[in-house]
């Protein structure tokens, strides 16, 4: 990868001119995966360390904080009614103030960390230490302290959870706007209109910023830089990311889907998804769906990205 300067510019839109059909080699099907297969056992290892690290340290010491601060404030839950009463309280900003850290860290250990390792590997560097890219990826954090980091936050944190569009974390993959709510939005046609159009709007702003991550973690831009220099990469190449690179992006997801498929269907072939409290099928099912998901994220949002960065 050629050295990169936070003042450098943006590369020029000679690729873009290039004919769709014939990509450079590095945008190839077969380059995007060819590169990263001896790297593939360290995703997937990263991945089960993030999961359990999120799922079984910082989650349920949130929750515990969240619980401690609600007792704190005179209550033992918190109502539609009085929700608004506690958030302007002390321990109701204290509790912010703690979920905006929570989430910096989930966005540091899920996305900063994969990026981290899929640059590591384009510079050749194919064996990284376990704990090694969890500290890397826990050093980036201080990068994203500055006020136009809460854009991230917002955006990955709640807009994409909320709408159900973009790249998302899974940890929030339960956070969805409320039925009824959505049940209103549907049942008014000016109501799904301006839902439709906020929904493509923030589509096309996920897009334009894909690169945002790419610029602060390897070009050492500010957060606000970040997003200039995103912006005007996928304009100088939008017709090499739509014309040429996402179509075969799609098919990686095709062979993503199908993988996922193959491992239902082994677990099924014995009765096994019959009897939901198996753990053999529990495990077949988790496997895949994780085989599945490493494909797709680093294919879509790692190595498509970093394909056209470099």
């Amino acid at each position: 990868m050629p050295a990169e300067h936070p003042g450098a510019p943006a590369p020029s839109t000679a690729v873009a001119s290039r004919n769709p059909g014939h990509l450079p080699r590095q945008l190839t099907l077969r380059g995007l995966v060819g590169g990263f297969r001896s790297t593939i056992g360290r995703f997937v290892q990263y991945q089960v360390l993030a999961a359990l690290l999120v799922g079984v340290v910082i989650l349920p010491l949130f929750r515990l904080a969240m619980m401690g601060l609600i007792r704190w404030s005179g209550r033992s839950a918190i109502s539609s009614g009085d929700y608004v009463s506690f958030l302007l309280s002390p321990q109701g900003v204290v509790l912010v103030l703690v979920g905006l850290l929570v989430l910096s860290l989930l966005i540091v250990i899920n996305i900063n960390g994969l990026m981290l390792i899929a640059a590591d590997s384009l510079k050749g560097h194919r064996k990284g230490s376990l704990w090694g890219d969890l500290k890397a990826a826990l050093a980036s954090f201080p990068r994203f302290l500055q006020p136009a980091g809460l854009l991230i936050l917002v955006y990955v944190g709640l807009i994409v959870p909320l709408t159900g569009m973009g790249f998302g974390l899974s940890a929030l993959s339960g956070l969805r706007i409320p039925n009824f709510i959505t049940s209103v939005i549907y049942a008014n046609p000016l109501y799904l209109t301006g839902y439709v159009a906020l929904i493509v709007l923030l589509a096309v702003v996920g897009v334009l910023s894909i690169f945002v991550f790419h610029a602060v973690l390897l070009r050492g831009t500010t957060v606000w830089g970040g997003f200039r220099f995103s912006w005007r990469l996928v304009r100088q190449q939008a017709r090499l990311f739509f014309l040429g690179l996402l179509p075969r992006l799609l098919l990686l997801f095709l062979i993503a889907g199908a993988v996922a498929l193959l491992f239902l269907v082994l677990a099924a072939l014995p009765g096994e998804l019959m009897q939901p409290q198996s753990t053999e099928a529990r495990f077949a099912l988790l496997t895949g769906l994780l085989l599945a998901a490493v494909v797709l994220a680093v294919a879509g949002f790692i190595l498509a990205p970093f394909a056209i960065f470099v």
